[in-house]
């Protein structure tokens, strides 16, 4: 007869780390004639290289994003900021080791 495997605890595993998380929202884009933010599958995206600041956030791209809401057929273009900073911005002041 084969032996059964160990039953696992339930619970967290032993020396787990703690991870302090921070709450971060994000508001999916509404429709503007039914507030809805059920939408269709987003088509012909556009990515645009452009750096500014929206409500005093910095971003460098923006994605241009076609959709219709699912509930009242209202045509959408979705404009997503995106900040993604460079290498030197990430605090990565040494080099890497060879």
């Amino acid at each position: 007869m084969a032996k059964k495997a160990p039953r696992r605890r339930p619970g967290r595993p032993e020396n787990a780390t703690q991870v302090d998380r921070v709450h971060v929202h994000e508001l999916r884009a509404q429709c503007p004639r039914c507030h809805s933010t059920k939408r269709t599958p987003y088509r012909h995206v556009t990515t645009i290289h452009h750096g500014g600041t929206i409500d005093d956030r910095p971003y460098t791209h923006v994605e241009k994003k076609r959709a219709q809401c699912a509930d009242c057929g209202q045509h959408l273009m979705v404009s997503v900021y995106l900040f993604e900073p460079a290498e030197d911005q990430l605090g990565l002041d040494e080099e890497p080791a060879n």
